[in-house]
């Protein structure tokens, strides 16, 4: 189904991705997108629960690319693919959800991690 306006409600989350990957976004939003606008390269960042992967398999995009520290790709120091028609970001979720315990790992360059309070030179 291509987007019809720009609210989305879906009764389920869809079968694509980890469901217990906490905080990945709905297979369906990435599906519309994709459906929509049929893009010849798709990236996603910050793919960590698998869910673009799914979707894109599903649909039969071979040209997709998905980025996050999972798969060795750090957002601090590595660059994004150029030339994509479409690229979908879902960032984490840094003061909600402790990807690093769901993880049972620890990376100092992990976006998830609570970022630190930033004072103004004025105070």
């Amino acid at each position: 189904m291509a987007l019809q306006s720009s609210i989305l409600s879906y009764q389920d989350r869809g079968k694509w991705g980890k469901s217990s990957y906490r905080g990945n976004v709905s297979g369906h939003v990435i599906k519309d997108l994709l459906e929509t606008y049929k893009p010849k390269k798709f990236v996603e960042v910050f793919s960590g629960g698998g869910t673009g992967k799914d979707v894109a398999t599903d649909l039969g995009i071979e040209n997709s690319v998905h980025l996050d520290l999972l798969n060795g790709w750090e957002a601090l120091k590595d660059e994004m693919p150029v030339q994509s028609d479409l690229i979908f970001s879902h960032p984490p979720y840094w003061d909600i959800i402790d990807y690093a315990t769901q993880r049972g790992s620890y990376d100092k360059d992990d976006l998830s991690n609570a970022m630190p309070t930033i004072r103004s030179s004025k105070s």
